[in-house]
């Protein structure tokens, strides 16, 4: 979560897709760094991976459309998690998986985390039907 609060701009979506023809092409979903997520990951990183105004927006839509008393699961979590700051109070329960055990303990809106690296083991460390969100 961020104390701070930046200005959100409407951002233009694509509102219907090309007929019979897929827009992105197999490349576009090709890793800049073909390296093992594992090997990434096992030196804690405490960084931002999106930018002051993407974390505004997502913590602003979070607010506006998250019910208050939910469960929460955060997949793929790090350090922070970019839920407002009231949500640790509000919210029945906050879990996380993650790949890295340093960046999830040091998250301090998670009642929960799981340091696990889902592209080895993609099955989700808790019970279906578990989080609302």
């Amino acid at each position: 979560s961020t104390p701070f609060t930046f200005p959100v701009r409407p951002v233009s979506l694509v509102k219907e897709w090309p007929e019979n023809k897929p827009p992105f092409r197999k490349e576009d979903f090709l890793r800049a760094d073909q390296q093992d997520d594992g090997s990434f990951y096992a030196i804690p990183r405490f960084v931002y991976h999106i930018d002051e105004a993407a974390v505004s927006s997502l913590t602003q839509y979070y607010r506006n459309n998250i019910p208050a008393g939910s469960d929460i699961l955060d997949i793929c979590s790090s350090w922070v998690s970019h839920y407002p700051l009231e949500f640790p109070k509000v919210m029945k329960r906050m879990s996380a998986t993650g790949m890295n055990f340093f960046e999830l303990k040091a998250n301090d809106q998670l009642t929960d985390f799981v340091a696990k690296d889902l592209n080895i083991d993609y099955k989700l460390p808790y019970d279906d039907e578990s989080f609302d969100v």
